[in-house]
């Protein structure tokens, strides 16, 4: 992959600061883009703060996307390039064990490059202006040994097409966390239960399209798991148990979550 980037910062008053950048970015197959971006960060005092973001990507079409034989759709040698415009602002606070923000964002997608479905055929095509609307709210309580975190987020597509965006209108996460022990400040175990909560979208046929005149829906789904994990100076392990109900959960039509799976491994950090 290959990535230019060029940034500047500064303080521009007492409590407001600014950040822009300008990047160019190739990785691999994926076709190169081209980001400038602007942050501004307005410091109400040591507890809260406000941001706001805009940043633009230009997206130019991939040698996939031009010249794919089928697989998973097919090439349109005649793409422009894709035109992305994201913006949002968010607002945060930490008043003592306490942390809880919210934000609210919009992209608008002009001549988004996406594999459609045409009624003969699966085909890269450039699509009509579509815009996002997210908004999202976050809680993180910190007690001795409890923290419990909440997420939630809400999507809403403006697009004249059928369907763009493949991915749940409700989106929400949780866990409680319970630190069971601790010894001189090396050892230390934490159990984590949380859960998923998806909620009901749409899928386009065939499975490998995201434009469709044929839709299928996607049922509401709850994905739990349970997770422990045992520190000791820079060493962990760490043991998770996800989808213990076994539920058919979909993120993406086509592509379905793990079932029921069980999984340990170790991890050693070497840098702080």
């Amino acid at each position: 992959s290959t990535s230019i980037n060029t940034s500047c910062s500064g303080q521009l008053s007492s409590k407001l600061k600014g950040y822009a950048r300008l990047s160019f970015q190739k990785k691999d197959a994926f076709s190169p883009q081209i980001l400038p971006e602007l942050n501004l960060v307005w410091l109400a005092d040591s507890s809260r703060t406000m941001s706001f973001w805009l940043n633009r990507t230009i997206v130019y079409p991939s040698l996939q996307a031009r010249y794919a034989a089928g697989v998973p759709a097919w090439g349109n040698p005649r793409l422009d390039f894709a035109d992305y415009i994201h913006g949002g602002v968010m607002m945060a606070a930490h008043p003592g064990k306490v942390a809880i923000s919210a934000s609210l964002a919009m992209q608008r997608r002009q001549k988004q490059i996406l594999p459609a479905y045409d009624g003969e055929r699966v085909i890269y095509t450039n699509q009509s202006t579509c815009s996002v609307l997210v908004a999202e709210a976050q809680a993180d309580v910190q007690l001795n040994k409890v923290r419990l975190f909440s997420k939630g987020q809400l999507f809403q597509v403006v697009s004249p097409d059928l369907y763009i965006v493949n991915r749940p209108h409700i989106y929400l996460q949780g866990f409680l966390q319970y630190h069971l022990l601790a010894f001189k400040n090396d050892l230390n175990a934490q159990l984590r239960l949380g859960c998923s909560v998806l909620g009901q979208s749409k899928g386009a046929l065939p499975f490998h399209a995201a434009v469709s005149n044929q839709l299928v829906d996607i049922k509401p789904a709850i994905y739990p798991y349970v997770h422990a994990i045992l520190d000791y100076g820079d060493a962990d392990i760490f043991f998770a148990y996800d989808n213990f109900i076994d539920a058919q959960v979909s993120y993406v039509y086509g592509y379905v979550m793990p079932q029921l799976w069980f999984h340990w491994g170790f991890v050693w950090h070497f840098v702080d």
